[in-house]
């Protein structure tokens, strides 16, 4: 099927110093668009690539006092080029960014206050998520009206919500690129070319004709793609981000001190109220995977479970209380997904793919709680763990 959006993209864009494999091409398959192999693809080569130089230069002239985020200045920028139209030079940037009505069927910011109740009911940390999102949002799209009264504050939203969607940090809108479909295990990666002059999509894996080439972004909570980036694919790997979702509470002498041995040990978020200190873990890439946590994940359980004085004086955790504590967490996390009380004729077309999203998590989840009870020395004697 013909796209002239497409086409004028990729022909304006060359006139830039674009290039895109001439073994990729662009085809809708079972309704999905995406990028696919016409022959046999190494690892290691370069399928895409696009002069630095050649990114949307920040606005100038602006008062951006106080004002250090990236994304803001890009988001006005853009804004400020997009309105041009035809007149901007960089009007072929926003060919196949996503319109607004899409954007209205799609995103979670034009969700009614029925669509976001039903989601609390499914799992009031998605809800929480959303909502968080949407502030967010809602914040940035004020703060650069603050800066520039003269833009539509509807088309700024279009703006950041294609942003977070479709663009790099540090670098915003790379045409083309955005138009390869996620895969971490299958995907292609960006690279810094020719010392560091040019931005590049670098194949992983062999691609055989045929099949879809996908790109791997950076390892990111599930709930992020199904929020910010309007899709959530089942099939594909995905990881659930402890240090984004657990907020643990200390109340009490022990738990206090637990807090105090973990701080030490770990970045921790913090804050204290009523005699209570409120914490989340602060650090990158710790995940529950599709069927066990990984090694970041087990190390800040060893160091945050311990269950009595002793263990806080040697500094080391039993085994037991590892188990105990890891199932903690993940019967929590089981607690609050409630699709099971939904089948899938009860949830809003457009809600669909946080749907499938909780489900994923729910197998997850009871995946790695069997790899707890499996690896466990203590469950025999611990009967009640064993409800799997």
């Amino acid at each position: 099927m013909s796209d002239p959006l497409y086409d004028e993209q990729i022909e304006l864009m060359s006139k830039r110093g674009f290039t895109l494999d001439s073994r990729i091409e662009r085809k809708q398959v079972n309704g999905l668009y995406g990028m696919y192999a016409t022959s046999p693809i190494n690892a290691g080569e370069v399928l895409v690539s696009y002069p630095v130089d050649q990114q949307i230069p920040l606005a100038e002239g602006f008062d951006y006092t106080g004002c250090d985020n990236f994304d803001v200045k890009y988001a006005h920028t853009a804004a400020r080029e997009f309105v041009k139209g035809k007149e901007s030079e960089y009007y072929p940037y926003f060919l196949k960014l996503e319109t607004m009505e899409e954007i209205k069927a799609n995103s979670c910011y034009f969700y009614n206050e029925g669509d976001l109740d039903f989601i609390k009911k499914m799992n009031v940390i998605l809800f929480n998520k959303i909502t968080e999102y949407n502030r967010a949002i809602k914040s940035m799209s004020d703060s650069i009206i603050a800066i520039d009264p003269s833009l539509d504050k509807e088309l700024l939203v279009l703006i950041i919500l294609n942003m977070n969607s479709r663009s790099w940090g540090r670098l915003g809108f790379l045409p083309i690129f955005e138009l390869f479909n996620h895969c971490d295990l299958k995907g292609i990666t960006l690279r810094n070319l020719e010392n560091g002059t040019k931005r590049g999509y670098v194949s992983r894996i062999n691609y055989q004709p045929g099949e879809q080439i996908w790109v791997a972004y950076n390892r990111q909570d599930m709930y992020n793609f199904a929020v910010a980036y309007n899709y959530f694919d089942p099939t594909g790997s995905h990881f659930i981000n402890f240090s984004g979702r657990m907020v643990q509470h200390a109340k009490s002498d022990l738990e206090k001190q637990v807090f105090k041995l973990t701080s030490q040990r770990h970045k921790l978020r913090y804050q204290e109220a009523n005699g209570v200190i409120s914490y989340q873990l602060n650090e990158p890439n710790t995940f529950f995977l599709d069927s066990a946590p990984n090694a970041n994940q087990i190390r800040y359980i060893r160091n945050n479970c311990f269950q009595n004085v002793n263990e806080l004086t040697t500094g080391l955790s039993s085994d037991s209380s590892f188990d105990r504590r890891m199932l903690e967490i993940l019967d929590f996390l089981l607690h609050v997904n409630n699709v099971d009380a939904f089948s899938p004729k009860d949830v809003p077309e457009k809600l669909g793919r946080f749907y499938s999203m909780l489900v994923k998590e729910k197998k997850m989840l009871n995946a790695n709680r069997k790899w707890v009870f499996m690896n466990s020395k203590d469950y025999i004697i611990h009967p009640s763990l064993a409800n799997l």
